[in-house]
């Protein structure tokens, strides 16, 4: 007896197929959030964060702004960035490899802490820009990171700033924010560095 499925069910399983092979491509390997970690000084779970608030894990997003520009990819790349990214052979297609969208993110979140110090204001500088305008933007944005900072953590680990900064990188200079509401636990691993951040209230 020969089994025929029904066309409702066929289509299911083709939507069930190309979901897994998008959800598949959605997400950068580990080596890869190492090497984007690793490359701009930058914890994976910081990464992970301003992923999920960027594009919610998705690869191949395209996000048009109230201005007219448009955000590309897992990280939601500006396209102000493409004549800048254009002399290092990365361009909008490029920019929809989950990997290589990780990578550019992680170099400009890079500039935003360079900028303002391993805090809250150089991590808004992400969402936000670095423009004196857009203080409570970046405020704003960098909430939201740290929000889906506590849903990554279990709530027993007590979340209370960022993520220590991997070891090697200068970031011991943060620059002070007006309230500080508490401190990160010193780190578990002596190769950390052990720094104090603070978050906005």
């Amino acid at each position: 007896m020969r089994i025929t499925p029904s066309l409702p069910t066929l289509a299911l399983l083709l939507a069930l197929a190309c979901f897994s092979a998008d959800v598949l491509a959605a997400s950068p390997d580990t080596p890869c959030w190492e090497e984007a970690s690793r490359r701009h000084g930058i914890p994976v779970e910081l990464l992970k964060a301003v992923a999920h608030v960027e594009s919610s894990n998705r690869a191949r997003v395209i996000a048009r702004n109230t201005n007219g520009s448009l955000d590309i990819g897992f990280m939601q790349i500006n396209d102000w960035w493409l004549p800048t990214l254009a002399k290092y052979g990365i361009g909008k297609s490029e920019l929809l490899d989950a990997c290589t969208n990780l990578k550019v993110g992680a170099w400009i979140l890079a500039q935003g802490i360079e900028r303002y110090g391993y805090n809250w204001q150089g991590i808004g500088a992400y969402g936000a820009g670095t423009s004196p305008k857009k203080d409570h933007t970046r405020k704003q944005y960098a909430n939201k990171v740290f929000r889906a900072l506590e849903r990554q953590r279990p709530a027993t680990a007590g979340l209370t700033g960022l993520p220590p900064a991997p070891p090697g990188k200068l970031h011991d200079r943060p620059t002070p924010l007006a309230s500080q509401r508490a401190t990160l636990p010193a780190p578990s691993t002596p190769a950390v560095e052990q720094l104090v951040w603070s978050v906005f209230e």
